[in-house]
């Protein structure tokens, strides 16, 4: 069978993207994915989400070293704005050094979060303690210049 190519002269030729039926955010409690939530949660449709947002989970994996501030933060104007809008909230941490044999361990699921929580029962601390591998904390911030300019 072979495919296509479609060409199209200008942006007024492209046909409207389909929606998705579910839309999953990886909020990282940080600057970057919180605006990005915060832009999802102002403009859905803008977005290709439904009005209701009943198509986006927003999901944190915990790593353990979560920073304080950002913790508190989050709880203070991210949550309420999150159950104000009735949005999935998933939050999940490891269930032990190994995923294979432990697997993922779901701290929170639902629609009323209330808390951030902080640990589970493996973080990700632990596993760098565990391989000896100490993590960055300075340079360059490079993974999120492109999802930044999106938005």
């Amino acid at each position: 069978m072979s495919r296509q190519l479609a060409l199209f002269q200008s942006a007024n030729e492209f046909p409207e993207p389909e929606p998705c039926r579910q839309t999953v955010l990886c909020w990282g409690l940080g600057a970057d994915s919180t605006a990005i939530l915060i832009r999802l949660l102002e403009e859905p449709t803008a977005h290709g989400l439904r009005p209701d947002l009943a198509d986006l989970t927003v999901i944190t994996s915990l790593t353990g070293m979560e920073w304080p501030n950002s913790v508190d933060l989050a709880e203070r104007y991210v949550l309420p704005l999150l159950r104000a809008k009735q949005v999935r909230y998933v939050q999940i941490a490891r269930g032990g050094a190994s995923i294979a044999k432990s697997g993922i361990e779901v701290l929170s699921d639902t629609r009323n979060p209330t808390v951030v929580h902080t640990s589970g029962r493996w973080s990700l601390l632990q596993d760098l303690r565990l391989s000896g591998t100490i993590p960055m904390y300075g340079g360059a911030r490079l993974w999120c210049v492109n999802c930044t300019n999106r938005f």
